[in-house]
């Protein structure tokens, strides 16, 4: 992507403007703003005269700026312009403060060089460095004029078409290249009451004249932005559209990131997942997660937010299987206990129970991912629960034991079992077993059986707390 500085053909300090506006623009874009500048014969503008003429042509400005208009007036020619143009931004030890720093003196200066016997076209080339190069200095009120000056000038040499990207990029600079531009364009959006998908009305260029990735900007700051009472499922819906009809991955990851993670889109987090899911994918699999056009920062906020939303599909899953498939509350609000440390959640059964679990029409997109489909018919299932260093595999028969592998262990091929049964290794050793009272004989791996029936969690929290909680 080409920057502001190859769009207009001039040379500036690209680090004095914002960091989002070297993407701003689309080629298409870049080349018709360089053919209406080439059509005004702008180029690098004007041949300014060197240090020292510039510092006595802002001495001698300074000298005669109190004389009024039309007294200063005789003073210039077409000759001696060009110092008071290369003035306006000089400044020394002596004279810290330019023209353009000063309101007063810079309208003048302006007065002077816009008067119709010494305007000369090749300054808005330079007016154009300036006014990019000093962006963020120059204060607000002869920023404003410059940029109205040059509107008109471009006017008044050609009214076509052919100039409106030029004219654009002057009469709309603070959303493109303010250090918090997308910000702005974002307030302005909400201020007005100016629905996202109206971004290119507000920014007075067309879709193709910008980048999807400053449009994908705009979208994030919006959300950032946007107060609590303007959310609602409607919204949500909106920006799902919003993106679908672009399909861009990256800029699913970068809104949908920020959807998960901000409190205030909390209340809409079964939408939001259901449509993560469609456009992404199940934040189970780490590598529909990634993009490699995300900055670091972004990639470590997606990842953020894939993070808690595969938590909160892991918990919303154990709850639905226990209850709909195990039937089992006191094991459900066993492994609840451990849901901000568990990682993967599959389960593998039968066709029929997948059906059955495939009804609520709410989890059916992650059931598709996570449920792993033995050949057998088999009534009884089983849910995996990858965490730490260990898998822990429960039954949903409930005179089978909990299987706790050691992750290097578990080698199982998830998408070829026949069966529940070879899930099991029936030759493993007992992992807990109790001698006398609390005295407790353990090993790191194993089979652990669900006795007494009632009171078997205190064994089992006796065994998480020796391995798998250190």
């Amino acid at each position: 992507m080409m920057s502001i500085r190859e769009i207009l053909n001039i040379n500036f300090d690209k680090n004095s403007i914002a960091e989002k506006a070297y993407n701003v623009f689309q080629k298409e874009t870049i080349r018709g703003v360089k053919s209406s500048i080439n059509k005004l014969s702008l180029g690098d503008g004007v041949n300014l005269p060197n240090e020292e003429k510039i510092k006595e042509a802002y001495e001698y400005f300074m000298g005669v700026k109190d004389l009024g208009y039309e007294m200063i007036i005789q003073n210039y020619n077409k000759k001696n312009i060009r110092g008071l143009l290369g003035a306006l931004n000089y400044s020394s030890d002596d004279n810290k403060s330019s023209i353009f720093m000063q309101q007063a003196e810079f309208s003048i200066a302006l007065q002077i060089l816009s008067s119709d016997n010494l305007w000369n076209d090749r300054f808005l080339s330079y007016f154009q460095r300036i006014l990019l190069s000093e962006w963020n200095t120059i204060p607000v009120k002869n920023k404003s004029a410059l940029k109205k000056l040059m509107s008109e000038k471009i006017d008044a040499i050609d009214k076509e078409s052919a100039f409106l990207s030029v004219r654009n990029v002057i009469d709309n600079s603070e959303y493109f290249l303010n250090k918090d531009a997308t910000d702005e364009v974002a307030i302005a959006l909400i201020k007005n009451k100016i629905p996202l998908s109206q971004i290119l009305s507000l920014l007075k260029v067309n879709e193709s004249d910008i980048t999807y990735e400053f449009f994908t900007d705009i979208i994030h700051s919006y959300l950032q932005l946007l107060p609590a009472r303007f959310i609602d499922e409607d919204f949500i819906e909106s920006i799902a559209l919003i993106l679908e009809s672009h399909n861009k991955h990256e800029a699913y990851l970068i809104v949908f990131a920020e959807l998960i993670l901000d409190a205030k889109y909390r209340n809409y987090i079964q939408s939001t997942r259901a449509k993560a899911i469609r456009y992404i994918g199940d934040p189970i699999s780490f590598q529909k997660w990634k993009n490699s056009k995300l900055s670091n920062s972004q990639q470590l906020k997606v990842e953020m937010a894939r993070n808690r939303l595969n938590k909160i599909i892991n918990k919303d899953l154990l709850n639905y299987v226990f209850e709909k498939i195990f039937r089992d509350n006191i094991r459900k609000r066993y492994w609840l206990k451990f849901i901000d440390s568990i990682d993967e959640v599959y389960i593998v059964g039968s066709r029929f129970n997948k059906a059955s679990l495939e009804g609520d029409e709410a989890k059916r997109e992650y059931i598709k991912s996570r449920y792993k489909l033995m050949s057998s018919s088999e009534g009884t299932c089983a849910i995996i629960m990858k965490s730490k260093d260990y898998v822990f595999v429960e039954f949903s028969v409930t005179s089978n034991a909990l299987y706790i592998y050691k992750s290097n262990d578990f080698n199982f091929n998830l998408n070829t079992l026949r069966n529940t049964s070879e899930l099991k290794r029936t030759k493993m050793e007992i992992c807990v077993s109790s001698s006398i009272g609390a005295n407790y004989n353990f090993r790191s791996s194993g089979r652990f059986i669900h006795k007494p029936k009632y009171g078997w969690e205190e064994n089992l929290d006796a065994w998480m707390k020796r391995y798998y909680e250190n």
